[in-house]
């Protein structure tokens, strides 16, 4: 076992940060810091910012179409760190979770679709509308897409978002 250790300049700010890696001889290590000098050129802290810049440009299109709400909280520290989970979360996301979203929030306003909800609920939850909609919302994954929509509290985003 050899750690190759290679001293790599970022082309972003010109900071020196290192890369390592376990390898299972010298001569692999020794390659892998050529490789690595020549090819790493992005610090931890500019890729952070790229992506964070790339996720909130994402986020904000979905936003947008899909009408989440404006986050709210006790401090601008809290709201921007819940804002910027929100955004990874929404960035990662692909769209047919999110058009079942759509489609499930547009049902729950219709007349239609709330008599047979109400209909299974008395058949198959004792009349509880509320866990049925939850059973629906688990079963297509958008249950923390759901809550993200309805809530505006940073504090409860960071809770739901920050292991996810």
């Amino acid at each position: 076992m050899a750690k190759a250790t290679a001293k790599c300049t970022c082309a972003k700010c010109g900071k020196i940060f290192e890369v390592t890696q376990i390898c299972y001889n010298r001569q692999e290590a020794n390659r892998f810091e050529d490789y690595a000098e020549r090819n790493y050129t992005e610090c931890r802290d500019c890729y952070r910012e790229r992506m964070n810049k790339e996720n909130a440009e994402k986020a904000k299109t979905i936003i947008g179409k899909y009408g989440f709400p404006a986050i709210e909280g006790k401090s601008e520290k809290q709201i921007n760190y819940a804002n910027n989970l929100r955004d990874k979360y929404l960035a990662k996301c692909d769209t047919s979770r999110l058009e079942a979203l759509d489609d499930f929030c547009k049902g729950i306003t219709d007349d239609n679709y709330l008599k047979m909800l109400k209909e299974e609920a008395d058949q198959s939850y004792n009349g509880d509308v509320e866990k049925l909609k939850a059973e629906i919302l688990k079963y297509y994954g958008i249950a923390n897409l759901y809550i993200l929509k309805t809530e505006t509290n940073a504090s409860a985003i960071i809770d739901l978002l920050k292991f996810a």
